[in-house]
């Protein structure tokens, strides 16, 4: 699924962006943000597609997993736009350093073309927002100094955020107003995220982002912040002292279902917009533009349609379930009154006049996408505060993929999802981990889980293996016993984190030796910080297949390195926070033989020797914060295949060595290929 992809993209965004602040060099830091916007509004509005024709689907795919590719790569070789003056020094053609990464330049215009066609399509899908659109940006564009505020308020379903996303993306309110941001708020908000997520939507990078930073961002520029899904006045008492009274026409929007608070926050200035139902044309309209995009809906179908359309009361969320219904296969009459006949009681009518028609996903027995992140207001308030998921959801037996929002905790009964292929728990939240029940061993049909840390349960207990599981990531303390791995043999890619946070991690309970059973991994990360006493240990050898390798806090003495060098199929490596220990790191012949890309990042090696057919297939190197090594060992330079030797927060002596390195390969190659960067300061 496209989805799957663009969560993967924008985890590992996500993850160079919280962890890195301090180290990213500005251009790059614009650039993946920049992926990372086009890669998140493509998540926001997918959803809200009819059944996307496949082509696109495919695309957007695989682009997702390309700019993912490209983007840990470059990232480990970090562009580093420094001033023409210290680009002289690494290479006098600095005029021509953009250049030096296409993949990197072609992928990011890639995803803004796929975006720009989206967008046009999304134009068509958001049907009944234009109206109200228009009068949402009268609101905004009224000729007043003061700060105002425009609360969006609506019953659960009807489309406030999208009515926001789709005003706040107007390309002239985009141009009106010097800065825009996005937070969503939501009934359990964190003041600390909200404050470090509306940081970096306006474009603060600090790796603390605090409230008074964003107040002098704001200051003395025309702003407009939109605040999503706010449930408490406390919540914007304790927000409001982010934004400054610049007596410019700066506005706040807001969304709510409350519409006591809507009326209080207006009050300091503003106006209400009250969302309104769609009637009975549009939401066939949108109804059949989720099923059948830009083509004709078949003659036949279209009173049954229309009908359905009808009977969801103008709620455009209702709409958006249905559609995944009536989106089947056969497109038949007979096919679309059997769902008709289903569909009357997936739209909740009791207690209207308190709650409104709530969606629910009851007789939804068709249904094989479902994205629920960010989707929490769509559920009964009693479910909201509970953190848990409707019961109706576990009845979806064709259920191929669902992407919830931490903290949704995940119950024993999701085993009744005996088709599931993709799970996905998106979460900004690090510090807590996603417990997965031990009936997630029941799900045959397992491909992909993608959570960003997560307790994964013992095999004990497990009646079938998950042999379709392809994606692991990212388990927290994982023990690698050989009864488990027997029962995901097929993996291709695994990140896991190991922390020790307690007292009950040592090194004997992971069982890491047991990693070369997995004859199909490709892609492996493993993260070890904060253990106090002895630190998990690598076994002696790891899967023959592995093509990526990351290996973070691992300790490893060089000297034991032999277990990743002779690695056959080996192409990236990544060597972050003394992932290797001692010295001395002394290479010999016959390793490396596929290796084109070696990051080392944090390492107190003082010496390193090799030779150039240590590392014959070589193309980038690229050493951080190495601050005890000197020189960069000649070898290095005759390596035939080397495109690039970057060099940043080292050793003044190992700056040096690259820039005599760099005079020697001129010397004796005239304009050499090779681009050598490093920073100085």
């Amino acid at each position: 699924m496209a989805f799957a992809a663009l969560v993967s993209l924008a985890q590992t965004i996500n993850l160079i962006l919280n962890y890195h602040q301090t180290s990213i060099p500005t251009p790059f830091r614009n650039q993946i943000k920049s992926i990372h916007k086009n890669a998140s509004f493509l998540q926001a509005v997918l959803p809200d597609f009819p059944k996307t024709p496949s082509s696109l689907e495919h695309r957007i795919r695989d682009l997702a997993y390309k700019a993912e590719d490209v983007v840990e790569i470059v990232w480990s070789e970090k562009i580093r736009d420094s001033s023409k003056s210290k680009l002289k020094q690494a290479n006098q053609n600095h005029e021509n350093l953009r250049y030096d990464f296409p993949d990197l330049e072609k992928v990011t215009k890639e995803v803004e073309s796929i975006v720009k066609e989206v967008r046009e399509r999304h134009k068509e899908v958001v049907v009944g927002f234009d109206k109200e659109s228009i009068e949402v940006k009268e609101k905004l564009l009224r000729d007043a100094s003061n700060l105002e505020f425009v609360p969006i308020v609506g019953m659960p379903g009807i489309g406030k955020t999208t009515l926001a996303k789709y005003t706040y993306e107007d390309g002239l309110i985009k141009a009106y107003f010097d800065v825009t941001g996005w937070v969503r708020v939501s009934q359990h908000y964190n003041l600390d995220q909200i404050v470090s997520s509306l940081g970096a939507s306006i474009g603060l990078s600090n790796a603390k982002i605090e409230i008074d930073d964003v107040f002098r961002k704001l200051f003395g520029r025309r702003y407009l912040i939109v605040l999503d899904d706010v449930w408490s006045v406390e919540a914007w008492y304790k927000l409001k002292r982010m934004f400054p009274q610049n007596g410019n026409k700066s506005r706040i929007i807001f969304t709510t279902r409350l519409l006591d608070l809507a009326t209080s926050i207006a009050s300091y200035g503003g106006w209400i917009h009250h969302m309104q139902l769609l009637n009975e044309i549009s939401s066939w309209e949108l109804l059949r533009n989720r099923i059948f995009g830009d083509k004709p809906c078949p003659s036949e179908l279209e009173p049954i349609g229309s009908a359905v359309a009808a009977s969801c009361n103008g709620l455009p969320l209702a709409i958006v379930v249905i559609s995944g219904l009536l989106a089947v296969d056969q497109k038949t009459v007979a096919a679309w009154e059997k769902v008709a006949q289903d569909v009357k009681s997936a739209i909740s009518e009791n207690d209207s006049q308190q709650r409104g028609k709530e969606c629910t996903f009851d007789n939804c027995r068709l249904l094989r996408i479902l994205d629920l992140i960010d989707a929490q207001e769509y559920f009964h308030k009693s479910d909201s505060l509970s953190n848990s998921l409707p019961d109706h959801l576990f009845e979806l037996f064709h259920l191929r993929y669902l992407a919830l929002d931490y903290p949704f905790s995940i119950p024993a009964a999701i085993s009744n999802l005996r088709n599931l292929q993709t799970l996905i728990i998106a979460s900004d939240n690090h510090l807590k981990h996603v417990e997965l029940p031990v009936e997630i061993w029941r799900l045959p049909q397992l491909r992909h889980i993608l959570i960003a840390s997560c307790v994964f349960p013992s095999e004990q207990g497990a009646t079938i293996a998950l042999e379709n599981l392809q994606t692991l990531f990212k388990p927290v303390n994982f023990v690698c016993s050989e009864e488990i791995l027997e029962k995901i043999p097929n993996l291709k890619k695994l990140g896991i984190l190991y922390k020790g946070d307690d007292e009950k991690t040592y090194e004997k309970d992971y069982e890491l030796q047991n990693l070369e059973t997995l004859q199909t991994l490709e892609n492996l990360k493993i993260e070890i910080c904060n253990f106090h006493k002895e630190k998990p240990r690598l076994g002696p050898d790891f899967p023959k297949t592995l093509k990526n390798l990351t290996l973070s806090g691992v300790g490893l003495p060089w000297e034991d390195f032999k277990i990743v060098s002779s690695l056959p199929n080996l192409q990236v490596l990544k060597l972050r926070d003394d992932a290797c220990i001692g010295e001395t790191w002394k290479t010999t012949d016959g390793g490396f033989s596929q290796l084109e890309f070696l990051l080392i990042d944090q390492s107190h090696f003082e010496n390193w020797i090799t030779e150039s057919s240590h590392f014959p297939r070589l193309k980038s190197l690229v050493l951080y914060h190495c601050w005890s090594l000197e020189e960069i060992p000649e070898g290095v330079g005759d390596i035939t295949t080397l495109e690039l030797i970057e060099v940043d927060d080292c050793n003044a002596c190992l700056i040096e060595s690259a820039k005599t390195m760099l005079s020697y390969l001129d010397d004796m190659y005239g304009d050499s290929m090779v681009r050598v960067r490093f920073v100085t300061g």
